[in-house]
């Protein structure tokens, strides 16, 4: 791991910075400088989540994207390319907007497979971040396939392990209407920004999650059923500080998107 991603990382719980260290037998961890908890790093992820830490919808979104991660890029696909126009139009309009200059930092919360990470410039410097172990090993797999590097973490959004003032750019597609506390998921994407930066926020809307409920493909419905809440834009969550808030309908009015700018002395 480089030096300068152990500077930006934090324990997600206390903020306290980490340092690196490797046991004889070549275990390595991210330890806690002040409470020395310790944070395994396997398969090159740093994991910053225990299985008797994640609770509520978390719980049940992880294992369903656990579950569906080996096929969800080949069913996707599919989808786009007989209903959408085709996966390469669907994802530049789910990341238009997104500016990024050599060398800025990217953070994308619920990177899932990382296929956003195809529709940016490769000049940037990417971080994803996941709850489902499988959706990450999935993102490792099509990074090396696509040639790109970026460094991955598996924790919450509620909980992110970054250092205050940390990325150029956070990003966030897909999840928030089923994380366990929406408001401090957007609290904690604000404090890792920096000041100036831009962040997005989108996911699918109501109509969407109707269909989904109705929906005869099994996984579907299982990510929709018993839903506890109607679909709404979190515009309502955002501090009154931030900037240039807009929102808009994407992907043929199947989601919606909200973005802002943090302010520079935020």
């Amino acid at each position: 791991m480089k030096k300068n991603t152990i500077e930006i990382l934090c324990n997600p719980i206390t903020k306290e910075k980490l340092r690196l260290e490797t046991t004889g037998s070549g275990e390595e961890f991210l330890v806690g400088v002040l409470s020395g908890r310790r944070f395994p790093i396997k398969n090159d992820i740093p994991v910053f989540i225990s299985s008797d830490e994640i609770t509520g919808a978390n719980k049940r979104y992880q294992g369903l994207y656990d579950k569906i991660a080996r096929g969800y890029d080949f069913f996707e696909k599919i989808v786009a390319d007989l209903t959408w126009g085709g996966r390469d139009n669907v994802r530049r309009d789910i990341v238009r907007g997104v500016r990024l200059n050599p060398g800025d930092r990217f953070l994308e919360v619920s990177v899932g497979t990382g296929i956003n990470l195809r529709y940016l410039p490769d000049d940037a410097e990417f971080f994803g971040l996941d709850i489902s172990s499988g959706m990450l090993s999935r993102c490792q797999r099509n990074l090396k396939k696509w040639k790109l590097q970026a460094e991955l973490f598996q924790g919450t959004a509620e909980q992110l392990p970054f250092c205050d003032n940390s990325f150029d750019v956070v990003y966030h597609f897909g999840g928030i209407n089923f994380f366990n506390d929406k408001k401090q998921a957007i609290v904690e994407m604000i404090r890792v920004a920096k000041g100036g930066a831009s962040i997005f926020i989108g996911d699918e809307n109501e109509n969407v999650a109707k269909a989904g409920e109705k929906s005869k493909i099994p996984f579907a419905k299982e990510f929709y059923a018993n839903r506890q809440e109607t679909v709404t834009v979190p515009d309502n969550l955002l501090p009154p500080t931030m900037l240039n808030v807009k929102v808009e309908q994407r992907w043929k009015g199947r989601f919606y998107f909200l973005s802002f700018v943090k302010p520079m002395n935020a």
